[in-house]
């Protein structure tokens, strides 16, 4: 039920009878002038605050995706100006340069001409004047091969000449050399054979001395136990001077 100011007056004056008029003013204060349920509690506060950020976040979001997309419109559409006008810019320097440079090209193309001109000039020039060094080089060297045909006969009769001379007087030099080292070599062959013959004889006779001394020295010092090896001493000198006869043989 709705609650008024006579009520709350009459509710005061009874509290006041009751509790007395300061703890009736106390309470009074204390209590709401209005009615219970449009007080706010927790619950309706956080619900409030969830509702509020949720509104606020979608008015910000809608409000910067406008601003967004207006300010994209508005830097596309002055970037698509300032495009065109550079676009405009540069065909105009590019006109103007490639005016230019053609202008220098036909220039160019002109003393090409000229100078492809002048060249064929000069070289005509240089090719008669390469054709006529070509007749006196053709002359000249047939007048030098000639010559040194020429040359080359006499040179070759006058070597074969020497050489022939030379050749007679090598022989005959040789021949008498050769003479010469066969009589030395005869006299070298008498004189070494009848050296070694008397070499061969002395030696001999010495081996046989050595030979017999030897065999009578060790037969006389040797006792029985030694004799084996005795042997062995006396057969080996005994092919010794065997060998050494054989090669004064040889």
């Amino acid at each position: 039920m709705a609650v008024d100011d006579a009520k709350r007056h009459e509710l005061s004056e009874r509290l006041g009878e009751l509790l007395g008029p300061d703890l009736a003013s106390v309470l009074m204060d204390n209590l709401p002038p209005f009615n219970w349920s449009q007080l706010a509690t927790t619950a309706d506060v956080d619900r409030l605050r969830v509702e509020l950020r949720t509104e606020l976040r979608a008015e910000l979001r809608a409000d910067f995706r406008h601003d967004l997309s207006a300010g994209l419109d508005s830097l596309r559409t002055e970037l698509h100006s300032d495009m065109q006008a550079l676009r405009g810019d540069l065909r105009g320097e590019l006109t103007g340069e490639m005016s230019s440079l053609r202008g220098e090209m036909e220039s160019l193309r002109g003393e090409m001409h000229a100078l492809r001109g002048e060249l064929t000039g000069e070289m005509g020039s240089l090719r008669g004047e390469m054709h006529a060094l070509r007749g006196e080089l053709t002359g000249e060297m047939e007048s030098l091969r000639g010559e040194m045909q020429a040359q080359r006969g006499d040179l070759r009769g006058e070597l074969t000449g020497e050489m022939e001379s030379l050749r007679g007087g090598l022989t005959g030099e040789m021949e008498s050399l050769r003479g010469e080292l066969t009589g030395e070599m005869e006299s070298l062959r008498g004189e070494l054979t009848g050296e070694m013959g008397s070499l061969r004889g002395e030696l001999t006779g010495e081996m046989r001395t050595m030979h017999a001394d030897l065999v009578s020295t060790l037969s006389d010092r040797l006792t029985a136990q030694t004799r084996w090896t005795a042997g062995s001493l006396i057969a080996t000198a005994t092919l010794l001077v065997g060998a050494s006869q054989l090669a004064a043989l040889l």
